[in-house]
Formats: structure tokens, C-alpha cells, sequence
């Protein structure tokens, strides 16, 4: 809030992607790519969620936290890392990149 009580807005990066369910409410602006924030979910001011990662329903994040790759988070604030979501994260971003090599040539035979 600045001095006369307004919010100061920043910019919010998110990756590609991610499924936000619904009732999530993310303040966060730092998100990577492949994310899942599932019902009732919410991750509040100046957090960093990573890629891959796994936000449980009616989880909360609290402000300034840092998740990251690949992680899995449960109700009672425990996590699990993921480690089988490392080798998805890889083959998912090969057909993204594969999708994207895809759609420029469909452009340029178009054209």
C-alpha cells in the first residue's frame, strides 16, 4: 500500500500452462510453467512457485515463501518432491518446444 492506502500494483509472471481451480486465489507474481493450484487454494504476496509444481486444495501459502520445482503441497504445510513430475516436466516442454517448431511451418506453408 502506498500513503494514502491504495495498492501498488506490479507486474504478475505467469509460465504456460498451469490450471488454476476453482475458488484458487494466487497473489503471488512469480509462477513458473505446469503448475496445478487446485480448489480453494491460495498463495499470497511475494512468493515464487516454481514449474511442475502441485498447490492442494485449501492450502495456503504464506507471504514471501519460496516452492520449487517439481514439488507436491499438502494441507498441513508438509511437501513432497516429485521426482517422477522432473522427467514429465522434460517431455512436456519437448512437445511445447515440438508444438511451436509445428505451428510456424503450418504459418509459412500458409503464406
Amino acid at each position: 500500500m502506498d500513503k494514502q492506502g491504495r495498492a501498488i500494483l506490479t507486474t504478475m509472471n505467469v509460465g504456460s500452462y498451469n490450471l488454476f481451480e476453482v475458488g484458487s486465489i494466487i497473489s503471488s507474481s512469480e509462477i513458473g510453467d505446469y503448475n496445478e493450484f487446485q480448489s480453494k487454494s491460495q498463495v499470497e504476496d511475494n512468493c515464487k512457485i516454481g514449474s511442475n509444481c502441485t498447490v492442494g486444495p485449501k492450502v495456503m501459502i504464506q507471504k514471501g515463501q519460496v516452492l520449487g520445482n517439481n514439488k507436491i503441497m499438502y494441507e498441513d504445510d508438509r511437501y513432497h518432491v516429485n521426482e517422477d513430475a522432473a522427467q514429465i516436466y522434460v517431455k512436456k516442454q519437448k512437445v511445447k518446444d515440438m508444438a511451436g517448431l509445428l505451428i510456424a511451418k503450418l504459418n509459412v506453408v500458409k503464406k
